[in-house]
């Protein structure tokens, strides 16, 4: 994805949701980023979290925006 790809996705999600990565717990690898989602993140520590959400859910609780990457 490039910046202006990113720039237009953020200018339609709500200013006030939290942006949350996909990531790997060593920070070792990259990625570039593929997609996005919205939905209910739910903050276990200042540093860490996990989704609420069924794959069967609409998710009607969103406050995040995931970013995911590639691999």
């Amino acid at each position: 994805m490039k910046v202006r790809e990113l720039k237009e996705l953020l200018n339609e999600v709500d200013g006030d949701y939290e942006v949350i990565l996909s990531k790997d717990s060593e920070g070792n690898s990259f990625s570039p980023l593929d997609s996005n989602s919205l939905e209910e993140y739910i903050e276990d520590s200042s540093y860490s979290g996990h989704l609420g959400y069924t794959a069967q859910e609409v998710n009607k609780n969103a406050n995040s925006i995931v970013l995911w990457p590639i691999n």
